[in-house]
């Protein structure tokens, strides 16, 4: 590649006084518009279209950026953010056996709203269902946990 003389880069100062862009001024000089750009960053001229003086050409406010995302995790726009996990245990004890099952439990007919549904055996709980919900206290208990043997066995401790 070849070096600039001390005569082109006075050649340089003066059309990029006059106004003249990158493209102009390397036809002049016979030599590419990156290569009289770059001439002109390093000699701190600025060309035509330049505000700044260093040749450094203004740019638009950076947009804020989007929140990192782990690997596997979508955005999900226009929903409330989740609430922040605490130290507290995620389940509480087992409820209290509060209504005996019924003895053999329910026939699938004879089920009514209110009445717990959780099978057993050919047959249904019976107890008294909590409000809303499919089952009693117990059985919503084991429903809602992660490790349903578990909470089955603490369960039976409590019946006794």
């Amino acid at each position: 590649m070849a070096s600039w003389s001390t005569q082109e880069d006075e050649t340089l100062r003066t059309m990029a006084a006059a106004g003249k862009s990158g493209t102009e001024i390397g036809v002049a000089l016979n030599r590419p518009r990156n290569s009289v750009g770059g001439r002109a960053w390093r000699l701190g001229i600025p060309l035509s279209g330049d505000v700044r003086p260093g040749g450094k050409v203004p740019r638009s406010p950076k947009a804020p950026s989007r929140p990192k995302l782990k690997r596997g995790m979508r955005m999900r726009v226009g929903l409330p953010t989740p609430p922040k996990p605490t130290n507290e245990v995620a389940f509480a004890p087992p409820p209290a056996a509060n209504d005996e099952p019924a003895s053999g439990g329910v026939e699938l007919l004879a089920l009514e709203k209110g009445m717990c549904k959780w099978p057993v055996g050919d047959k249904f709980c019976g107890c008294k269902a909590v409000s809303h919900k499919p089952y009693c206290m117990q059985h919503e208990y084991i429903s809602k946990s992660h490790e349903p043997r578990r909470a089955a066995k603490s369960l039976s401790r409590a019946w006794r």
